[in-house]
């Protein structure tokens, strides 16, 4: 099975994360209560930043084509106009 498969990032078998240090492993300290909810509330800054923008670039886009189009249909109408004058 590859680690794509079972939905892991990658195989702890495949990897020497070598000897834990020695400080990290003596750390008694508890980040504070809010801790966490600090950075979820940050994470989710940025994600809804970049959700806004690209929505932003995204309509602009949209826009300007449907005015592209408009303006080539008029220039389409206009030139079925001109011809069906000649025609007749």
């Amino acid at each position: 099975m590859t680690p794509a498969d079972d939905g892991s990032r990658f195989d702890e078998g495949e990897i020497d994360l070598g000897k834990p240090v020695a400080e990290l492993a003596t750390l008694t300290e508890e980040p504070s209560p809010g801790f966490f909810g600090r950075i979820w509330r940050s994470v989710e800054r940025r994600r809804l930043g970049s959700d806004v923008t690209e929505m932003s670039l995204t309509g602009l886009v949209m826009v300007f084509l449907e005015y592209l189009g408009a303006i080539f249909g008029l220039v389409e109408e206009t030139g079925r106009k001109d011809q069906g004058e000649d025609d007749g």
